[in-house]
């Protein structure tokens, strides 16, 4: 097995036993001994129970950047496109809810610089839409209206999220369509006028 492997083995567990045990019940010796390793292996990778938190994040992030990236690859429409990337979200809420709580709940407040990296990385979560919603943006609006709006956006998927692991009933597909047009009205009046059709 590879170490890059080996990592993320180690968070595979770390993140089962977060979500089963809660992250303030697991400590770095629990997590070392079900991963089969020692604790200085633990803080070796990550640091500290916080690091390896952190590394949950930054590898959540990743994954769900690249389901971005898959599933708009040949979208223009930019209604398409705010679609397939809810479709994205709201699919990793739906095949595993207590991974997205540990992840994206706000259940896990962590402190000092540890809180100021959980910070950077929520606001890194709405940086992938950032870049494409600036593209699509008219000319004469600054770059902080573009933010605001995309933050606003990213906002508003994690709390219908919520909302919708309470009321399980409602399908997928109404919860992604609720969120494309509410984020498609909001997009309106900061777009291009030849995306706005």
């Amino acid at each position: 097995m590879t170490a890059a492997a080996r990592a993320d083995q180690l968070l595979d567990v770390a993140e089962r036993l977060f979500i089963e045990q809660g992250f303030d019940r697991t400590s770095v010796g629990d997590i070392a001994a079900a991963a089969g390793v020692t604790r200085p292996i633990v803080y070796e990778h990550h640091g500290s129970k916080e690091g390896v938190y952190l590394a949950l994040l930054e590898r959540a992030k990743r994954r769900i950047r690249e389901g971005y990236a898959a599933t708009i690859t040949d979208l223009d429409s930019p209604r398409d496109v705010l679609r397939s990337t809810a479709d994205v979200f709201f699919a990793m809420v739906e095949d595993d809810p207590a991974r997205w709580v540990l992840l994206y709940g706000g259940r896990v407040p962590l402190a000092g610089e540890h809180a100021a990296r959980q910070a950077e990385l929520a606001a890194g979560n709405a940086s992938l839409y950032l870049d494409t919603v600036a593209a699509w943006a008219r000319d004469d609006l600054p770059p902080e209206r573009v933010a605001q709006v995309v933050t606003m956006l990213w906002g508003a998927a994690g709390s219908l999220a919520q909302w919708w692991l309470l009321n399980r009933h409602v399908g997928r597909d109404e919860v992604v369509e609720v969120y494309t047009e509410a984020a498609w009205h909001a997009l309106a009046p900061i777009l291009r006028e030849d995306l706005r059709g």
